[in-house]
């Protein structure tokens, strides 16, 4: 009689495991959930149940199928793996994390136990130790898509955008036709200035999906720093349709429409992004500036008008196009300036400012060089260099001209802001600090000082001070998805022991069940 039992529960199993093959799923849970009528504790059958009922997304019937089967015996992977699964997706990531651990004591050559735990981490906002998963899980399935995508999408939040790239790059290899991939891939570079390869990934993203909101945005904001502002609105005005009050786009068409000598326009939208966002610095900054540098610029094209060679009116117009962002208008006075007088050092530093704002560094450096022959005590002439330093990585002697300027004026601002920058990408976290607290001393609320030294704070692993400068930071600037994942991380770093406690409770709670 036994053997007769064993001989039907195999048959049965057999032929499920083959209607699965065949994706014959329902059927195959048919055949799984006859066997458990007379056998209530065959683990295989009890698995496979809950895997059919994972697929069709009710949870809480899976769990309680693998949680059966742990029950009979607490190792069996394929139940913890299941078990662990649902919970992940039901917002139990503490418990999920613990058997996703005891699954990976039990077997760690499975890729999926491996991917589980990383979007579980990152679900945590342990973004370090989720991205450790996913390497893990590739290593054992290079072809594994969603660790793929997921390690990517971690990469470009932390900046590294050149890795991430990679990692887009194989995931599209998989899946070529999937817009969030363009549009992750387009974002790193962006960041990356090569906005000529972002703006084609953007194309491709939005050829698969023309409605998506991120590629529409970012394709403006890289054609917008191609110069190509005629064609940028049009993105950002796609955007706005389907985010009318989002602070970027209404921002990002507004720098297009100042760019574009529309200024009365752009004065608009200004005004638009201070009723969605009434903190929004840059654009109150902007809003104010332009109104009043409009009416210079006015002053200037009157006295050129009657005379075309007057040297201060011409340097003036310069000087309100570039506080426009009108940067080719700007450049082009300067040079009627330098014409007349090639060593009127104030144009050669706004020339440079103006390369610089277009990202060429290099060129930009040559007229700072300039200046600085003309008068190598130029503290402008010295913060510029020291910014195109920096821009170009060259952090060391970016540090050497940000000092030279510190010697002046102790209290500059924007070199402080800078020099700190700079200790920060070089690791000396403790001294970036005593920098970002000279800054802040002056510009208490300034958002990229206190992300700043947050950023140092978390390296340093002080969490709970970290956590209030960036939520400061939040107060002042737009909405920030990084800003938040950096809340958010600070918060569980904060919660470890209470997680490890928790977890120790479940296990002994579990062994008393």
């Amino acid at each position: 009689m036994l053997c007769l039992k064993k001989a039907y529960y195999y048959i049965n199993m057999q032929i499920g495991e083959c209607l699965m093959k065949q994706n014959q799923e329902y059927e195959a849970y048919l055949k799984y959930k006859e066997i458990i009528v007379f056998d209530s504790k065959h683990q295989k059958a009890l698995c496979r149940i809950g895997n059919y009922l994972f697929k069709c997304n009710k949870y809480n019937e899976a769990q309680e199928y693998f949680s059966k089967c742990l029950c009979i015996d607490q190792n069996n992977y394929e139940a913890l793996l299941g078990y662990a699964d649902t919970l992940r997706l039901q917002n139990q990531l503490i418990l999920a994390n613990y058997n996703y651990e005891k699954a990976i004591n039990i077997n760690n050559q499975d890729y999926q136990v491996f991917y589980g735990r990383g979007e579980c981490l990152k679900s945590l906002n342990d973004f370090e130790n989720s991205s450790k998963m996913f390497k893990k899980a590739l290593m054992l399935n290079q072809n594994h898509f969603e660790s793929l995508f997921s390690l990517a999408d971690y990469l470009r939040q932390v900046d590294k955008y050149i890795e991430a790239i990679g990692y887009f790059d194989q995931a599209l290899q998989l899946k070529p036709q999937n817009p969030e991939l363009w549009e992750g891939k387009a974002f790193c570079l962006m960041e990356l200035n090569d906005n000529e390869e972002a703006v084609n990934c953007y194309e491709k993203a939005l050829k698969y999906d023309p409605t998506s909101y991120e590629a529409l945005k970012g394709m403006g904001f890289s054609l917008r720093k191609l110069y190509k502002c005629d064609e940028s609105i049009v993105f950002f005005e796609k955007a706005l349709e389907i985010k009318p009050n989002n602070v970027y786009s209404l921002k990002g068409k507004a720098e297009c429409l100042r760019l574009l000598g529309k200024w009365e326009e752009a004065l608009k939208y200004y005004q638009l992004v201070l009723s969605v966002h009434p903190g929004q610095h840059r654009a109150m900054f902007f809003k104010s500036q332009m109104e009043s540098t409009v009416t210079t610029l006015r002053q200037h094209e009157q006295v050129i008008f009657i005379n075309p060679q007057n040297i201060n009116s011409i340097f003036g117009k310069a000087e309100c196009l570039r506080m426009l962002n009108d940067f080719d208008g700007a450049m082009q006075f300067y040079v009627k300036v330098l014409q007349i007088d090639p060593n009127h050092i104030n144009s050669l530093i706004g020339y440079g400012f103006c390369l610089g704002y277009q990202n060429k560094f290099k060129q930009a450096l040559e007229q700072y060089d300039k200046a600085l022959t003309v008068n190598q005590y130029s503290t402008d002439a010295m913060w510029g260099k020291g910014e195109c330093l920096r821009m170009l990585m060259d952090f060391n002697n970016a540090l050497v001209y940000y000092e030279k300027v510190l010697i002046f004026d102790p209290s500059h601002y924007v070199t402080l802001s800078g020099k700190g920058d700079c200790l920060r990408m070089l690791g000396l976290y403790q001294q970036a600090i005593d920098v970002y607290n000279q800054a802040l001393f002056i510009q208490s609320n300034q958002p990229s000082l206190l992300y700043g030294k947050a950023v140092c704070l978390i390296s340093q692993n002080h969490f709970d001070a970290a956590s209030e400068l960036l939520r400061q930071a939040k107060k002042v600037a737009p909405p920030n998805f990084y800003v938040d994942k950096a809340i958010q991380f600070c918060e569980f770093k904060k919660q470890i022991l209470e997680i490890c406690l928790e977890v120790i409770i479940n296990e002994d709670s579990t062994k008393i069940g």
